[in-house]
């Protein structure tokens, strides 16, 4: 088995479509939404932008516990009672240990996702590897700069094709990526696939827990 994918196997909580734990040392959420019962409290939580499906109060509040530092725009942090960090794009700060940029996150003109809006991504680095979670963005320059292991994509109206997100995620130098915004099994998750597939960068199936294609992971959380 190669070394990414022996790194990558069991350590992804998919969490709804957009939000992702990440538990490689620290344990991370990017946009928790749809937390279990059981699920491991946050030593990091991230926000991208305020909009539903990817900001639950309810669902940041499970993940939190008296030590975890939620971070993100001023304006979703600044509603919790708990150990605040804003972000700008552009920024990068080590938060316990785990280096964190804030990447720009916005679509086109007059779409869902203004860039005064001050959506954001993120770049984590964790464990070893660099993981980028796009929030919901298009594939714009700044983006394209980035380097990384393994990235969450966004695909689907006002954000990116797949055929978008694919030549992103080779400008990048990904090698395993998943789809967000997609339902399992969807046209859009299968064209998906076959872009990244066609450019030798490992595909993850958008299921509760990402491993490898192909290979298994215990479920759980």
């Amino acid at each position: 088995m190669p070394k990414l994918e022996r790194e990558m196997q069991g350590r992804w909580r998919r969490l709804g479509k957009t939000g992702v734990r990440l538990d490689r040392k620290k344990i991370v959420y990017i946009d928790p939404v749809s937390i279990g019962p059981g699920a491991p409290k946050a030593d990091i939580i991230l926000l991208t932008h305020g909009h539903e499906g990817h900001f639950s109060p309810e669902d940041v509040v499970k993940a939190a516990g008296p030590q975890t530092i939620v971070a993100g725009p001023a304006a979703c942090i600044g509603l919790f009672r708990l150990n605040q960090l804003p972000f700008e794009a552009g920024e990068s700060r080590t938060i316990l240990g785990v280096a964190v940029t804030a990447t720009p996150a916005y679509g086109a003109d007059g779409s869902r996702h203004p860039k005064n809006a001050a959506g954001l991504g993120y770049l984590v680095e964790l464990g070893g590897m660099r993981i980028f979670h796009a929030g919901d963005t298009a594939a714009v320059p700044e983006l394209r700069a980035l380097k990384a292991d393994a990235g969450f994509l966004p695909v689907g109206p006002g954000l990116m094709s797949a055929r978008e997100a694919s030549a992103l995620a080779r400008d990048m130098g990904l090698r395993a990526a998943a789809p967000t915004h997609v339902e399992p099994g969807s046209k859009e998750e299968q064209d998906f696939f076959a872009e990244i597939e066609s450019m030798g960068i490992a595909a993850w199936p958008a299921e509760d827990i990402f491993s490898v294609r192909g290979l298994t992971a215990a479920r759980g959380g």
